[in-house]
């Protein structure tokens, strides 16, 4: 049997890459591609996500690798994806993407000042509920959108990550990763589901959120779709000669510091310090632990 290998993409926020693994984790292959996130004139502090150039980008990576290592892509017996925390995609209902931003856009000042003066506690409320604050989160953004770009907001179906967004690229399938997904500020961290009633007390829609699936879960490409061959990301993926048409296992990303933490045997409970941003101590516990 030939040998099988294990490739990650990582749509981080200054750059994109594939990375592809040896199954006992030996490093073959990283090719990388920097990309900008364009302030919009007309909003200041605007970090606008290009997805059509930035998939291209993402496509370019992998035909890299596998130019680079010349192995045969049916050899690649699984993808996983990771990404930059907080950025956001949008979706309609025929699952394309309307808007997007990257995790520090900060055009949603006058929102968070709108949502504080709304409930001055409902922010310490949120974050001992999701473990985020209104900085980075989706739900000033969203605001954003619905105040600003009302045209858009009523066309969202579905809201997701960069990780959810690749995969959704590469399958077909839209789904949320909830060590990601936390980071909306939607979230129920005990349950590791959505809380639609955070988005209602908001003055936000609560039927955007897809489904959720744990770290490690199996997506199989294309599910969902009757007609394999009329769908746009499987013809992506073979119109850019990547991944090979019979790939049909994805594995959802999990968030750096869990991810650290279940490899080197912390689970249930340790500590380390991971390099590159945003950096700090992390841990792992049996139980969601707020900072008071």
């Amino acid at each position: 049997m030939a040998e099988q290998f294990l490739m990650a993409i990582d749509a981080g926020t200054g750059s994109v890459r594939a990375v592809l693994f040896r199954t006992d984790g030996t490093q073959l292959s990283c090719v990388q591609r920097e990309w900008e996130h364009r302030e919009d004139p007309r909003y200041p502090g605007s970090m606008d996500f290009d997805w059509v150039h930035n998939w291209d980008l993402a496509c370019d990576c992998i035909r890299g690798v596998l130019e680079e290592t010349r192995i045969d892509p049916k050899q690649i017996a699984a993808v996983s994806t990771t990404c930059m925390r907080e950025g956001i995609v949008l979706y309609d209902k025929d699952g394309n993407e309307v808007w997007a931003c990257a995790n520090v856009d900060a055009r949603s000042n006058d929102e968070v000042g709108k949502l504080i003066h709304m409930d001055p506690e409902l922010e310490k409320e949120i974050y001992l509920q999701s473990g985020q604050t209104y900085a980075l989160g989706a739900l000033p953004r969203l605001l954003w959108v619905k105040d600003k770009m009302p045209e858009i907001y009523e066309k969202v179906a579905e809201i997701g990550m960069f990780n959810d967004w690749l995969i959704r690229r590469l399958t077909g399938v839209e789904a949320v990763e909830p060590s990601n997904g936390s980071t909306t500020g939607i979230f129920d961290l005990r349950s590791r589901s959505w809380d639609a009633s955070i988005a209602r007390k908001c003055g936000l829609r609560d039927d955007i959120f897809p489904p959720v699936m744990e770290c490690g879960s199996i997506i199989e490409a294309g599910k969902g779709h009757e007609d394999l061959s009329a769908d746009p990301y499987r013809q992506g993926l073979r119109r850019y000669r990547g991944l090979h048409r019979g790939l049909h296992r994805l594995y959802a990303a999990k968030r750096r510091p869990e991810g650290l933490c279940r490899r080197r045997g912390l689970w249930p409970a340790g500590l380390e310090a991971p390099g590159g941003p945003p950096g700090g101590v992390h841990g792992a516990h049996q139980r969601p632990v707020s900072h008071p």
